[in-house]
């Protein structure tokens, strides 16, 4: 793959494309569960959470989510959820309206 840079133009190895790929992934696997862990969380969780502290929930959440489609091969929504729910659990974060029976 081609990419111009600043006027140069610069060819990305098999190795770049895949890692530039891997990351982009990520990211997004980050942002859905972003979404998911809105939905999980009351407001006043949310607010009560710090910034690095999210950021903490969200990276660990996107690796899970990750390795539950390619270990487990959850399909994607079953995935992120479980993904984030054991995040928060690992993480002593209380999930307002889970009750354990």
């Amino acid at each position: 793959m081609k990419i111009i840079r600043n006027g140069i133009e610069i060819e990305l190895t098999d190795e770049e494309l895949r890692n530039a790929y891997y990351e982009q992934q990520f990211l997004f696997d980050r942002e859905d569960c972003r979404y998911t862990l809105v939905e999980i969380l009351t407001e006043n969780q949310m607010n009560a959470l710090i910034g690095d502290k999210v950021d903490e929930i969200l990276d660990l959440a996107a690796d899970k989510l990750r390795r539950n489609i390619d270990k487990y091969e959850m399909d994607f929504s079953y995935a992120r959820d479980e993904a984030v729910r054991d995040t928060l659990n690992e993480l002593n974060i209380e999930i307002e309206g889970d009750e354990e029976t």
